[in-house]
């Protein structure tokens, strides 16, 4: 990935994660009310159509656990080899409100592992299409606020 496009990529998130921080999720029907709290599964689908939407189009989920606590799972994706997680910041023990990196100490307390989008062999664009559809009583607006933070 050249500097430009990873440039886009943290800009494009911070966005997205500024645009849902404003946003309000209560008749949504999700749980986004209390963004980013127990909501990185939802919010990672909504970054995978947002990135997607402007572009990049290698993204895979990354879901794990702590060893302290297997039972309580985290998620990410990781885009064209960087990780990105817009989450993070609901845990104590991380400061910054979105991650875009190479490597990602914090992420390494995770034994994380790599899960497909939606259903089996279903490819990324048909996952995001059916995603809007499931989204669609805010996606559009949200994108739209994100795309107007980002180009600020």
């Amino acid at each position: 990935m050249n500097v430009d496009r990873l440039a886009r990529l943290k800009i494009l998130a911070t966005s997205l994660h500024e645009a849902m921080s404003r946003y309000d999720f209560s008749d949504s029907g999700l749980n986004l009310q209390h963004f980013p709290s127990e909501c990185c599964h939802q919010a990672c689908k909504l970054l995978t159509m947002f990135l997607f939407d402007h572009g990049f189009t290698e993204i895979e989920k990354c879901v794990g656990s702590r060893p302290d606590d297997p039972t309580g799972e985290h998620l990410w994706i990781i885009v064209e080899g960087f990780i990105v997680d817009i989450t993070a910041y609901q845990f104590d023990d991380t400061l910054e409100r979105a991650i875009v990196a190479s490597d990602s100490s914090w992420h390494t307390q995770f034994h994380g592992r790599k899960k497909q989008f939606g259903k089996e062999q279903e490819p990324l664009g048909q996952f995001v299409s059916r995603m809007k559809i499931q989204y669609a009583s805010f996606y559009e607006e949200l994108k739209q606020e994100a795309s107007r933070i980002a180009t600020e």
